[in-house]
């Protein structure tokens, strides 16, 4: 059986990775399933090893993040008696979900967990063959997105350091394995769907298909933050929501730490000169950001294991 071509969108976190992995995974012939936070960690540092398959279906099995997928695992159809490389287990696994969820024959699989940019050496070790879109967004955009969530940067000075420090990482994995990755801005995606679209199947050597300008959500735990926009119309005027989200003093904080990075990618800063954060709102946000974890370290521990319990 041909290997399944992989693709991985990847980016900084609240960036259009879910929307794009969507929008790939509509086609018929794409594996589309939620995040495999589970797949680049558990990858042997030999990618030609062979793994005890049973085992890392079972590691697999009890990971409370692949639980929150609702969809059982079971070794149904496995070839105990074949050696089995991680890859050739993975693939193996996602065509039966795949299957499971209608779509018998794949050639491709997307997976569009934003944080296997910090694992891409290790994936392009295991999958050779792996193209990467690498989205980006305006980062204040971004701060404005993530702040209010339960996990992730807290404050804005934190999220413009995580924002410029995973921007800069796509760029320098690119810059090691540049034709396995494609920029692609969410502004521009939201601005022209089919063009950019367009690029992106050119990207993947996959013939274009209306079912790109879909996205589907059923595919999404129903706990995910992104579920409630994925499947809707993309809306361009969403990356101006920031400028009413954001405070003037946050927007110029976050452009003091990052305008430089903005500039570069095409962003305009509001601000000529902003000024840094004062040591008071250093510390402030330090405090706030440590408070805002304490608060919300519950809610995390009891939204996971609510939703990840459904399919033990």
């Amino acid at each position: 059986m041909q290997a399944l071509r992989p693709i991985f969108v990847v980016g900084s976190g609240r960036c259009g990775t879910t929307l794009v992995g969507s929008m790939i995974g509509a086609r018929s012939d794409v594996a589309a399933h939620p995040e495999a936070k589970f797949l680049a960690p558990l990858m042997p540092d030999n990618p030609s090893q062979i793994v005890d398959a049973e085992e890392i279906l079972k590691t697999i099995s009890r990971d409370r993040f692949f639980r929150a997928w609702n969809w059982p695992l079971n070794d149904r159809n496995l070839d105990k008696e074949r050696p089995w490389t991680y890859r050739q287990l993975v693939e193996w696994l996602l065509r039966l979900h795949a299957s499971d969820h209608g779509k018998p024959e794949v050639d491709w699989f997307v997976e569009h967990f934003p944080m296997n940019l910090l694992y891409t050496d290790r994936i392009l070790r295991h999958f050779p063959d792996a193209k990467f879109i690498n989205m980006i967004r305006d980062g204040r955009a971004y701060a404005s997105s993530v702040i209010p969530l339960s996990w992730g940067p807290e404050t804005v000075i934190e999220a413009a350091e995580a924002w410029s420090r995973y921007v800069g990482l796509g760029f320098a994995a690119s810059h090691f394995a540049p034709g396995a990755f494609l920029h692609v801005r969410y502004e521009d995606l939201l601005a022209e769907p089919e063009a950019k679209m367009r690029e992106i199947a050119e990207f993947l050597a996959m013939d274009w298909s209306p079912d790109l300008l879909r996205s589907r959500n059923d595919h999404m735990p129903e706990w995910s933050y992104d579920r409630s926009l994925v499947g809707r119309p993309l809306d361009a005027s969403r990356k101006d929501a920031w400028k009413h989200a954001l405070s003037a003093r946050q927007i110029e904080i976050f452009e003091s730490i990052s305008g430089d990075l903005l500039n570069q990618l095409g962003y305009e800063c509001a601000n000529w000169m902003p000024a840094a954060p004062s040591p008071w709102e250093q510390l402030s946000s330090r405090v706030n950001s440590l408070a805002r974890k304490l608060y919300h370290w519950p809610q995390q521990q009891h939204h996971l294991w609510r939703h990840g319990r459904r399919s033990v």
